[in-house]
């Protein structure tokens, strides 16, 4: 079957008049007619493999610092969540932003406070998804939050 493959590389087979003929024709009469179980499982196989490596996952975490009870979580608190929580699980690197966020409680009060936005790529994969959930359900219950919103994205990334 690979010879095929092989002999198309090579081969200056001409069709009607003096047109070359499409590489795809040459394809469908060595393999595919001459082998059609070869070409089901080829065919399986490569469609198999564009699917093989997960795509990237952007993750971008909103961890609000105000305490429902008063007060906020202090600076050194979260920095010990961030290394034992999120770093343990997303060894590899993350992105960290401060910034200032508004959004409407259950009680429905408007709320403004300082937040935490983190930001991890990785691949996207249940064991990565658990490991996302686990991280906000975790911030949710050490800091008494009503919620922690995550925004996923699948992104193309590019290093230049």
């Amino acid at each position: 079957m690979f010879e095929a493959l092989l002999h198309l590389t090579k081969a200056k087979r001409f069709g009607r008049g003096s047109m070359p003929r499409p590489a795809f024709s040459y394809v469908y009469r060595d393999i595919i007619k001459k082998h059609p179980m070869k070409n089901c499982l080829l065919l399986l196989t490569v469609l198999a493999c564009l699917g093989c490596a997960p795509a990237n996952q952007l993750n971008r975490f909103y961890f609000g610092m105000n305490k429902p009870t008063g007060g906020a979580v202090s600076e050194q608190a979260f920095n010990q969540f961030l290394q034992q929580e999120i770093g343990s699980r997303f060894p590899k690197g993350l992105t960290l932003f401060e910034a200032k966020g508004q959004w409407k409680s259950a009680n429905g009060t408007i709320e403004q406070e300082k937040s935490r936005v983190v930001e991890i790529v990785c691949d996207d994969t249940p064991e990565n998804r658990d490991k996302v959930a686990a991280i906000a359900a975790k911030y949710k219950a050490l800091f008494a939050q009503e919620a922690v919103m995550v925004i996923k994205s699948q992104p193309e990334i590019v290093f230049h």
